[in-house]
């Protein structure tokens, strides 16, 4: 998938749904989780799984602390 693709389908469905005011960008007054991970998941997309730190709810998680915190009660961590 290229990165045009991938920035056309962000934008779409919020529009469909008649979110675009609320959701499908990050601006200030919108609502938005983000996922910073290190790498260029347009090249390989296995990038994603290098998660740095997550925002929910406009609080800040340390992606090591929550794995560890995780450590053998879930899944493949």
């Amino acid at each position: 998938m290229t990165n045009k693709r991938l920035k056309n389908g962000k934008r779409f469905v919020p529009t469909y749904l008649d979110f675009a005011d609320r959701i499908g960008s990050v601006a200030a007054g919108k609502d938005a989780d983000l996922v910073v991970a290190k790498g260029d998941r347009s090249k390989a997309i296995a990038d994603i799984e290098n998660v740095e730190i997550v925002f929910r709810d406009s609080v800040g998680y340390d992606s090591a602390k929550l794995l560890d915190s995780v450590k053998a009660r879930y899944g493949r961590y």
